[in-house]
């Protein structure tokens, strides 16, 4: 109640406070950077392996699944998610926000040093850092309504 009683009191000094803090956020807001389409650097990595003649069945046994298991020890990985193609195999790392991205490459990489048992003339496995541009969005906003009949909206 004392904080509140000084207050009521000194008004004047309230009120030039509040306008302080006021003229310092306007400065600072006019300060930060702003673009139309940032480029948000994401935490993830995608690794491809190329074999071509391979069935998706064949590239799923022989070389999806023996770096998914390699992989699964990365420090820092959210989610794995992997395809298996004809003659590809693409498995994406998606890692926590925040994490030191060049570690999670040089991870990754040492990684994928240690998988032997891959097929002799398949490609060495790729890894590629993803960052959005402006062909991908960061956030979609949809608007709806709710279900009316046809002829109700005909008549709006």
């Amino acid at each position: 109640m004392k904080l509140i009683d000084q207050s009521i009191r000194n008004y004047h000094t309230v009120t030039v406070v509040i306008m302080m803090a006021a003229v310092v956020g306007i400065l600072c807001f006019q300060t930060l950077p702003r673009q139309l389409a940032p480029t948000v650097d994401k935490p993830e990595i995608e690794v491809k392996t190329e074999y071509l003649g391979l069935s998706p069945e064949e590239v799923e046994r022989n070389i999806t699944r023996r770096l998914e298991e390699q992989l699964e020890s990365v420090e820092g990985v959210k989610k794995m998610t992997s395809t298996s193609q004809h003659g590809l195999s693409t498995i994406n790392l998606e890692f926590d926000w925040g994490i030191d991205k060049n570690l999670a490459v040089l991870d990754v990489n040492n990684k994928l040093q240690q998988v032997k048992d891959l097929p002799i003339n398949s490609d060495k496995p790729t890894l590629k850092s993803i960052s959005s541009d402006n062909s991908s969005p960061i956030m979609w906003i949809v608007f709806d309504k709710p279900d009316e009949k046809m002829p109700d909206l005909n008549q709006n």
